[in-house]
């Protein structure tokens, strides 16, 4: 009798066990997965739909590096941490799991941010045939165990996509151009070399940022010479530089071009020394994005 007592509670413990324990697996089957690429000359993007849960998306900008976030359609309750392996689908025989440490999850939309050497891990999983698979306990009352998982079918051809976009990004971003400053020699509005070739660099990426809205032209002078002078001089220099821009194809029609000219006034350094006097010697370009 006390055996079969202590049977039936150990079956009703493992029982108790098993559903406490649950597990819920989220992944695109075979007819599901689909990789999209999405590409511009400022930013390549990679992205994988997984049923009933989000998406997983790799992303990389002009002058930035890879970056993967995995979207999620219902918010985390908390912080948490989940469980990182590349597992081998079913018809990978004899393949092993390999384990990839541990990633954070946010409160957010965007739940989990992995950085370029972790998202390029992620790619090379992917390439090799293997299902990325991110494991946590779930949201509400962490009964069960999640699995999310990254299909690797018919994932080849959108790398090759991905990856020649990634090749041919504008090998700049906008934190390079946003402020851009024109050097001028004494008393001249000519632009140099190196002027145009600036220039020619800002005009290339407001045409392509549709974000960019406008533009502000400050011209500035130093303190030698009659202030009368040195305003319509600053004046020139912003507009050969708002000409150059127009020539390059920056429409004032598209574009809101604001030129200001300062004369020597709110200087940009000292006018006691020609250092100082050559930064002022200047027009400052401002992108003015929305």
């Amino acid at each position: 009798m006390r055996l079969s007592r202590l049977c039936l509670a150990l079956f009703l413990l493992a029982f108790s066990s098993m559903l406490s324990a649950g597990q819920i697996r989220y992944g695109a089957n075979e007819h599901q997965s689909t990789w999209q690429v999405e590409k511009d000359p400022l930013f390549c993007r990679l992205s994988h739909d997984i049923p009933r849960y989000g998406k997983a998306v790799f992303e990389h900008r002009a002058a930035d590096v890879l970056r993967f976030r995995l979207e999620v359609h219902r918010r985390p309750h908390q912080v948490a941490m989940a469980r990182l392996v590349s597992a081998p689908p079913q018809w990978k025989h004899g393949s092993l799991t390999r384990d990839l440490g541990r990633v954070d999850i946010r409160t957010e939309r965007e739940a989990i941010h992995l950085g370029e050497i972790p998202a390029r891990r992620l790619l090379l999983e992917l390439e090799h045939g293997m299902f990325p698979t991110f494991t946590f306990s779930d949201w509400s009352d962490a009964r069960d165990e999640v699995k999310v998982s990254l299909s690797a079918v018919r994932v080849r051809e959108a790398l090759i996509e991905f990856n020649t976009c990634i090749e041919t990004l504008l090998p700049y971003g906008i934190e390079d151009v946003r402020n851009t400053r024109v050097a001028f020699a004494f008393d001249s509005s000519e632009l140099s070399r190196e002027a145009r070739r600036r220039l020619d660099d800002v005009a290339k990426y407001m045409l392509l940022d549709p974000d960019v809205q406008g533009l502000l032209m400050e011209g500035r002078a130093d303190s030698r010479g009659l202030p009368r002078y040195n305003d319509a001089l600053s004046r020139r220099r912003a507009e050969s530089v708002r000409n150059y821009l127009i020539g390059k194809g920056v429409s004032d029609q598209r574009f809101e071009l604001d030129l200001r000219a300062y004369g020597s006034r709110k200087p940009l350094a000292s006018n006691r020394d020609e250092a100082g006097r050559q930064l002022n010697r200047t027009v400052v370009v401002t992108l003015i994005t929305g």
